[in-house]
């Protein structure tokens, strides 16, 4: 492996690692003074941020999917869901 270290310019250290120079730039200026625990740190907070967003709208869905809609769904699974939708959603009244 040849040492990256030893590179006279960003070009070449760029070009012994295998990454492109706009990927060079824009990884130091996320990380340019960060510590490597700092940077694992901020990862892990980005991935648990990513699952909040996700159960948050989850609940969201949850929350807005009318009740009528799930007992359709649950009363009509063996064909002619079109017949039976109708005579279900007259007789249940969406809850919020």
């Amino acid at each position: 492996m040849w040492n990256w270290a030893k590179a006279k310019t960003v070009e070449e250290a760029c070009r012994a690692l295998e990454i492109t120079v706009q990927t060079y730039y824009r990884w130091r200026q996320k990380y340019g003074g960060m510590q490597p625990a700092m940077a694992k740190q901020l990862k892990a907070l980005q991935k648990e941020n990513s699952r909040l967003k996700k159960v948050v709208a989850e609940q969201v869905l949850d929350k807005d999917t009318p009740y009528w809609s799930l007992a359709c769904r649950s009363v009509s699974t063996g064909g002619g869901w079109h017949r039976r939708a109708a005579s279900c959603m007259s007789t249940l009244l969406p809850v919020r």
